[in-house]
């Protein structure tokens, strides 16, 4: 009876990460070469077999996550429906921008990046009124979770160019003491 108690408990985990890779193979909430964020982490799933999913992030670090974790928790897969990816950025402008003014440099910059789609097409909104700025939303779309990392790199490094171009104030805080 003990013994039976002992191999029971010791078989806990293994059985339950063996069914929970069979759930996850007849559910497919995830293939083989799609991008899921779990806990925090992004990768691009490598392999699935029966004790783990291997995930491999953007900088080749490899993580494993055992198949009853995953079927327990909530997931991001972020290749389905579609692997087309929103990208959200905020920036911050002086007071003294017009924001039509502003908005229209900065859907300019995201038409410009060769890997931002044309359709959605990329948006600027007014987002808050802050102490020392206002700040703008950028929503533009990209054909996958490989082209994020790019696109964002490529729209961050225009804006400087573009806003010297045109006279926009990249304003930073300034803070008075008496």
């Amino acid at each position: 009876g003990v013994g039976s108690l002992v191999i029971g408990l010791a078989l806990q985990e293994p059985l339950g990460n063996v069914f929970s890779g069979l759930m996850l193979l007849f559910e497919h909430p995830v293939a083989i070469g799609d991008w899921i964020r779990v806990d925090g982490k992004t990768g691009r799933v490598l392999e699935m077999n029966w004790r783990a999913v291997n995930i491999v992030t953007m900088t080749q670090e490899t993580i494993v996550v055992p198949n009853s974790s995953l079927y327990k928790t909530s997931f991001e897969n972020l290749s389905r429906p579609t692997p087309l990816r929103i990208v959200n950025l905020e920036m911050a402008y002086s007071y003294n921008d017009p924001p039509n003014r502003v908005k229209e440099v900065l859907t300019a910059i995201a038409k410009s990046i060769p890997s931002v789609l044309a359709e959605p097409t990329p948006v600027v909104r007014t987002a808050k009124y802050g102490d020392f700025s206002i700040s703008y939303e950028v929503f533009f779309a990209v054909a996958n979770q490989e082209s994020v990392p790019l696109a964002k790199d490529d729209f961050m490094t225009r804006i400087w160019y573009a806003s010297q171009r045109a006279n926009l104030t990249i304003p930073y805080p300034i803070q008075t003491e008496i």
